[in-house]
Protein backbone atom coordinates (compact mmCIF):
# COMPACT_ATOMS: atom_id res chain seq x y z
CA UNK A 1 0.00 0.00 0.00
CA UNK A 2 1.42 3.33 -0.94
CA UNK A 3 1.98 6.20 1.41
CA UNK A 4 -0.23 9.22 1.44
CA UNK A 5 0.94 12.17 -0.62
CA UNK A 6 0.58 15.80 0.41
CA UNK A 7 -1.95 16.66 -2.30
CA UNK A 8 -4.62 14.09 -1.37
CA UNK A 9 -7.20 14.26 1.36
CA UNK A 10 -6.41 11.99 4.31
CA UNK A 11 -9.92 10.48 4.20
CA UNK A 12 -9.31 9.29 0.62
CA UNK A 13 -6.34 7.06 1.48
CA UNK A 14 -6.49 3.69 3.22
CA UNK A 15 -3.31 2.69 5.01
CA UNK A 16 -2.23 -0.51 6.69
CA UNK A 17 -2.75 1.19 10.06
CA UNK A 18 -6.47 1.53 9.32
CA UNK A 19 -6.94 -2.24 8.96
CA UNK A 20 -7.85 -4.36 11.97
CA UNK A 21 -5.42 -7.11 12.85
CA UNK A 22 -6.15 -10.69 13.83
CA UNK A 23 -3.65 -13.41 14.71
CA UNK A 24 -5.63 -16.46 13.60
CA UNK A 25 -7.00 -17.28 10.16
CA UNK A 26 -10.80 -17.21 9.83
CA UNK A 27 -12.76 -20.43 9.47
CA UNK A 28 -14.76 -21.16 6.33
CA UNK A 29 -17.99 -20.30 8.18
CA UNK A 30 -16.58 -16.90 9.22
CA UNK A 31 -15.75 -16.15 5.59
CA UNK A 32 -19.27 -17.04 4.44
CA UNK A 33 -21.19 -15.50 7.36
CA UNK A 34 -19.13 -12.76 8.98
CA UNK A 35 -20.24 -11.77 12.48
CA UNK A 36 -19.34 -8.90 14.73
CA UNK A 37 -18.29 -9.81 18.24
CA UNK A 38 -17.41 -7.60 21.17
CA UNK A 39 -13.69 -7.90 20.45
CA UNK A 40 -13.42 -7.80 16.67
CA UNK A 41 -14.75 -5.92 13.70
CA UNK A 42 -16.60 -7.73 10.88
CA UNK A 43 -13.82 -6.88 8.44
CA UNK A 44 -11.20 -8.50 10.67
CA UNK A 45 -12.70 -11.95 10.04
CA UNK A 46 -12.21 -11.49 6.29
CA UNK A 47 -8.77 -9.90 6.30
CA UNK A 48 -6.04 -12.48 6.56
CA UNK A 49 -2.37 -11.52 6.92
CA UNK A 50 -1.86 -12.38 3.23
CA UNK A 51 -4.59 -9.92 2.22
CA UNK A 52 -3.14 -7.22 4.43
CA UNK A 53 0.42 -7.60 3.14
CA UNK A 54 -0.40 -7.95 -0.59
CA UNK A 55 0.66 -5.01 -2.79
CA UNK A 56 -2.48 -4.01 -4.68
CA UNK A 57 -2.42 -1.91 -7.85
CA UNK A 58 -3.51 1.67 -7.20
CA UNK A 59 -2.88 4.07 -4.37
CA UNK A 60 -6.25 3.94 -2.59
CA UNK A 61 -7.41 7.44 -3.52
CA UNK A 62 -10.50 8.54 -5.41
CA UNK A 63 -8.42 9.27 -8.49
CA UNK A 64 -6.39 6.04 -8.29
CA UNK A 65 -8.41 3.41 -6.37
CA UNK A 66 -7.12 -0.03 -5.49
CA UNK A 67 -7.74 -2.73 -8.09
CA UNK A 68 -9.74 -5.62 -6.67
CA UNK A 69 -7.99 -8.86 -7.55
CA UNK A 70 -7.57 -12.38 -6.26
CA UNK A 71 -4.35 -13.29 -4.52
CA UNK A 72 -2.18 -16.06 -5.95
CA UNK A 73 -3.44 -19.47 -4.81
CA UNK A 74 -6.63 -17.90 -3.36
CA UNK A 75 -9.16 -20.64 -2.56
CA UNK A 76 -12.02 -18.19 -3.22
CA UNK A 77 -10.94 -17.51 -6.81
CA UNK A 78 -13.51 -19.19 -9.08
CA UNK A 79 -10.91 -19.54 -11.84
CA UNK A 80 -9.08 -21.97 -9.56
CA UNK A 81 -12.12 -24.16 -8.85
CA UNK A 82 -12.02 -27.74 -10.07
CA UNK A 83 -14.06 -28.64 -13.12
CA UNK A 84 -16.39 -30.74 -10.98
CA UNK A 85 -17.05 -27.83 -8.61
CA UNK A 86 -17.71 -25.44 -11.52
CA UNK A 87 -20.17 -27.84 -13.13
CA UNK A 88 -21.85 -28.57 -9.79
CA UNK A 89 -22.47 -24.87 -9.22
CA UNK A 90 -23.67 -24.39 -12.82
CA UNK A 91 -26.11 -27.31 -12.66
CA UNK A 92 -27.39 -26.28 -9.23
CA UNK A 93 -28.10 -22.71 -10.35
CA UNK A 94 -29.72 -23.96 -13.58
CA UNK A 95 -31.93 -26.37 -11.62
CA UNK A 96 -33.03 -23.69 -9.15
CA UNK A 97 -33.83 -21.31 -12.02
CA UNK A 98 -35.87 -24.01 -13.75
CA UNK A 99 -37.69 -24.84 -10.51
CA UNK A 100 -38.67 -21.19 -9.98
CA UNK A 101 -40.04 -21.03 -13.53
CA UNK A 102 -42.15 -24.16 -12.89
CA UNK A 103 -43.39 -22.81 -9.58
CA UNK A 104 -44.73 -19.70 -11.32
CA UNK A 105 -47.12 -21.83 -13.35
CA UNK A 106 -47.99 -24.31 -10.56
CA UNK A 107 -50.31 -21.75 -9.00
CA UNK A 108 -52.51 -21.71 -12.10
CA UNK A 109 -53.55 -25.34 -11.58
CA UNK A 110 -55.52 -24.41 -8.46
CA UNK A 111 -57.30 -21.30 -9.77
CA UNK A 112 -60.70 -23.03 -9.85
CA UNK A 113 -60.37 -24.13 -6.22
CA UNK A 114 -59.19 -20.65 -5.20
CA UNK A 115 -62.25 -19.05 -6.84
CA UNK A 116 -64.57 -21.52 -5.09
CA UNK A 117 -62.87 -21.33 -1.66
CA UNK A 118 -62.48 -17.56 -1.45
CA UNK A 119 -65.57 -16.57 -3.51
CA UNK A 120 -63.65 -14.31 -5.84
CA UNK A 121 -63.56 -13.72 -9.58
CA UNK A 122 -61.27 -15.66 -11.88
CA UNK A 123 -59.43 -12.43 -12.77
CA UNK A 124 -58.50 -11.84 -9.12
CA UNK A 125 -57.46 -15.48 -8.72
CA UNK A 126 -55.12 -15.32 -11.71
CA UNK A 127 -53.60 -12.08 -10.44
CA UNK A 128 -51.03 -14.12 -8.51
CA UNK A 129 -49.72 -15.73 -11.70
CA UNK A 130 -49.71 -12.39 -13.52
CA UNK A 131 -47.77 -10.64 -10.76
CA UNK A 132 -45.31 -13.51 -10.50
CA UNK A 133 -44.57 -13.31 -14.24
CA UNK A 134 -44.33 -9.50 -14.06
CA UNK A 135 -41.85 -9.95 -11.23
CA UNK A 136 -39.77 -12.17 -13.51
CA UNK A 137 -39.75 -9.43 -16.15
CA UNK A 138 -39.45 -6.29 -14.04
CA UNK A 139 -37.50 -7.62 -11.05
CA UNK A 140 -34.13 -7.96 -12.81
CA UNK A 141 -34.55 -4.53 -14.39
CA UNK A 142 -34.95 -3.05 -10.91
CA UNK A 143 -32.53 -5.17 -8.84
CA UNK A 144 -29.61 -5.49 -11.29
CA UNK A 145 -28.59 -1.82 -11.12
CA UNK A 146 -28.98 -1.86 -7.34
CA UNK A 147 -26.50 -4.73 -7.10
CA UNK A 148 -23.80 -2.39 -8.37
CA UNK A 149 -24.16 0.04 -5.45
Amino acid sequence: MSEQTGDTDSSDTLTALDLPTSSKAPSYFQLVVPRRTDTEDVSSTLLTPEVRSHRYAGSGTKDDPYVVEFLPKDSGNPMGFSTIKKWTITILVAFVTLAVAFVSSAYSGGVVQIVEEFHTSEEVATLGVALFVCGFAIGPLFWAPLSEL
